[in-house]
């Protein structure tokens, strides 16, 4: 498990108030499994907890998750742009077998 600040590769919006936003991190990466997730520290006072969201895609360095804007915190994750940084923990949870989810 690591905390640290990761540069968004790209956050962008799919469709109304839902993003697809990618960061390049190799650890985090590397240890990713399907089935696991991340938490997410959003900026600002009123964003005290961190938002855990699912893995949704690992590709090299690349680490992509899906999210929907809710309230604060997802708001302030949806303003992020390329080049920014985002403060992630994880990746957290057990995760399963590849096998698993291939059946």
């Amino acid at each position: 498990m690591f905390q640290k600040d990761v540069p968004i590769v790209e956050n962008i919006e799919i469709k109304p108030k839902n993003y697809l936003m990618t960061f390049r991190d190799a650890e985090i990466a590397g240890r990713s499994r399907i089935g696991q997730f991340l938490e997410f520290k959003a900026e600002g006072l009123e964003n005290l907890l961190r938002i855990p969201i699912s893995i949704c895609r690992v590709k090299g360095d690349l680490v992509s998750i899906l999210y929907h804007v809710v309230g604060g915190g997802t708001a302030a994750m949806a303003r992020l742009r390329e080049g920014d940084t985002i403060n992630v923990l994880g990746p957290l949870g057990n995760g399963f077998p590849l096998d698993v989810a291939a059946g």
